[in-house]
């Protein structure tokens, strides 16, 4: 009876897991609406109504894939997320210590939204998100997106001396992750004008190393500004 028992869990697993996989495929290339259960069960290779068995509707695995985006990347990013807010509690954190935990967040970042070949998979699913939210934008979100901008917002808040919430200080947050997305999204027309079907691990190590170093630059200039913003409020 147990190995009957295991058998069948083993296959409602491997369904499960076909079918986020699929999902990841099928919704990025042809969009919630264009991707019809059929075409999912299909590209699964499972039974059509394994969908509402597993997932309840087109709707629930829809969720289940971004949820299982969002796990993907956070295991990949979490260290680096802990690490800056760590650092940016410490009462005792220098200046270049921070700028060195901001370059080596988008560092990582870079490294996992460019440099990664599984991220072209679901980036169009995000990117998705941004045009056209649905209510799996919130799961993006909590889970993503206000980690990595709260974590980058911590340390530029420590930098400047501005509010995390200010602003200015979540515009900027804003423009450097920007330099991470710009590549992801605009990926086409940037392999379109290097006459290249793909970056090579030496391009993306690259691209990486210009983000870390206008990380800097974008900041110790958000620095000053907002340093001789302060003198000037002085009476």
């Amino acid at each position: 009876m147990n190995t009957e028992a295991g058998r069948k869990a083993g296959k409602e697993i491997d369904a499960r897991e076909r079918l986020i996989e699929a999902g990841i495929d099928v919704f990025g290339q042809h969009g919630f609406e264009g991707a019809s259960t059929r075409r999912l069960a299909a590209e699964a290779g499972v039974n059509i109504a394994a969908i509402p068995y597993y997932y309840g509707s087109k709707e629930g695995l829809y969720k289940a894939v971004v949820e299982e985006i969002v796990q993907r990347v956070r295991e990949r990013l979490a260290p680096e997320i802990a690490s800056a807010n760590d650092l940016a509690m410490r009462e005792d954190a220098t200046e270049g210590e921070l700028i060195a935990e901001l370059q080596r967040l988008l560092t990582a970042m870079a490294l996992t939204i460019i440099g990664s070949p599984e991220a072209k998979r679901w980036a169009r699913i995000v990117l998705q998100e941004q045009i056209k939210p649905s209510e799996a934008f919130e799961i993006l979100f909590q889970g993503f997106f206000k980690r990595m901008l709260g974590a980058c917002g911590t340390l530029l808040s420590r930098l400047t001396r501005l509010s995390a919430e200010s602003e200015e200080l979540i515009f900027l947050a804003q423009a450097i992750l920007g330099q991470v997305l710009i590549f992801r999204i605009g990926e086409t027309a940037l392999l379109r004008r290097l006459d290249s079907e793909q970056l090579t691990p030496g391009q993306v190590s690259k691209l990486a190393g210009l983000i870390a170093v206008n990380v800097e630059a974008i900041t110790r200039n958000a620095i000053s500004m907002a340093a001789g913003q302060k003198g000037k409020a002085k009476p």
